[in-house]
């Protein structure tokens, strides 16, 4: 069982959050995925048996502890590696399809500094953690990755099940 430890610190008061509590260690990855990493979480500590991440939104501190026998915790130590992995390795196209994305919105929008502070870290988070996924499934090709990064991630799950079955490479999957 992963239990996951969550507070929130504002304007100098510390609130404890509901603690949760995941019997499938996927579930728990998937929530570190959708729920901390998709919202630019920072990784701040790893142990053997514990993940923390933070993460500032609104002028809230949210802190998130993971934890869980080291063999459960397994998922969640693969996804922060190609997380962090996504960061070093692919930073420039994360940015690039970041402001690819941030282009095309309307009536100059990105333009308004206020919506570049508030957006662009969870814009950047969310490649980062398409790419992560990516990786995690064994995508290695930069094109693929490249094309990867503009689909939503329930699409790239799609796009792998499809190429692992064989009915389609991971590209063709995600042009149709």
């Amino acid at each position: 069982m992963i239990k996951v430890t969550q507070t929130r610190d504002k304007d100098g008061e510390h609130f404890v959050q509901p603690t949760l509590t995941f019997n499938d260690p996927l579930e728990a990855m998937v929530h570190l995925a959708k729920v901390e990493l998709g919202w630019s979480a920072q990784i701040v500590d790893i142990r053997e048996n514990s993940i923390e991440a933070q993460t500032q939104v609104m002028g809230c501190l949210d802190t998130s502890i993971f934890e869980g026998p080291p063999e459960e915790m397994r998922p969640l130590f693969e996804l922060v590696y190609f997380y962090l992995k996504a960061s070093k390795e692919h930073s420039d196209l994360v940015v690039k399809k970041m402001l690819d994305y941030t282009q095309h919105l309307p009536n100059g929008i990105a333009s308004v500094p206020a919506f570049i502070t508030m957006m662009a870290p969870f814009l950047i988070g969310k490649n980062q953690l398409k790419v992560a996924v990516m990786l995690a499934c064994g995508v290695r090709n930069v094109d693929d990755i490249e094309i990867g990064i503009t689909a939503r991630i329930e699409d790239l799950v799609v796009a792998f099940q499809l190429s692992k079955d064989g009915l389609c490479s991971f590209r063709e999957a995600l042009t149709i």
